[in-house]
């Protein structure tokens, strides 16, 4: 039986366990800071904190961090990593992942994403329900590709960006480090670190 570690019970987590769950997961647990009071999800158990994950990592065949907040994922990651965590990636068995693609741990692509042809993924990478990562793009950690968006070719996505659900990212583009760019936003030049930008052209 495989023993999964999901970390953050709220609704992203419930989407990362039905993924694991398709994917041969039988024996999944969360842990979540509203615990004890939040002791179920969607019929899972929550056993504990999620600053408690060191108590459980003997007794797990992998873990993965489910949270939304990408500078809470990705400081999760860093210490899950620091631990000697077993990370694992959770991909979704309908979704399509080139076999040259490179993906880094803790990485969720989820059902009927597409993540092309020698495209990149950090650790701690979110590529969300029917999101398209084209060829030759690089998503850096902790960077969050909500559903429905597109990356055209060889689009930069910095650590800790989150692109909002809908938006499209033309091929070549940068985003630069913790930039967010709107739902719905189409995105036609390059967008500097920190910066929100929405709108069709984004601005």
């Amino acid at each position: 039986m495989k023993r999964l570690l999901i970390i953050g019970a709220g609704g992203h987590g419930k989407v990362v366990a039905e993924a694991a769950e398709r994917s041969g997961w039988h024996h999944i647990r969360f842990l979540d800071a509203a615990w004890p009071a939040l002791t179920t999800v969607s019929g899972w158990p929550v056993v504990g904190k999620d600053a408690d994950f060191s108590a459980f990592l003997d007794d797990i065949d992998g873990v993965v961090v489910a949270i939304g907040s990408n500078p809470v994922r990705a400081s999760l990651v860093n210490q899950l990593k620091e631990a000697g965590a077993a990370l694992v990636n959770i991909i979704d068995p309908s979704a399509l992942v080139s076999k040259r693609a490179v993906l880094g741990e803790g990485v969720m692509v989820l059902a009927g994403a597409v993540v092309n042809s020698d495209a990149k993924l950090g650790d701690g990478v979110i590529v969300n329900t029917a999101s398209v990562v084209e060829h030759d793009c690089r998503v850096a950690d902790g960077a969050h590709i909500a559903p429905g968006v597109v990356l055209g070719g060889a689009v930069d996505i910095g650590c800790l960006c989150l692109v909002g659900l809908g938006a499209r990212v033309l091929p070549g583009v940068c985003v630069a480090e913790s930039a967010v760019i709107a739902a719905g936003a189409v995105v036609h030049r390059h967008v500097a670190a920190g910066q929100v930008v929405k709108g069709v052209p984004a601005r």
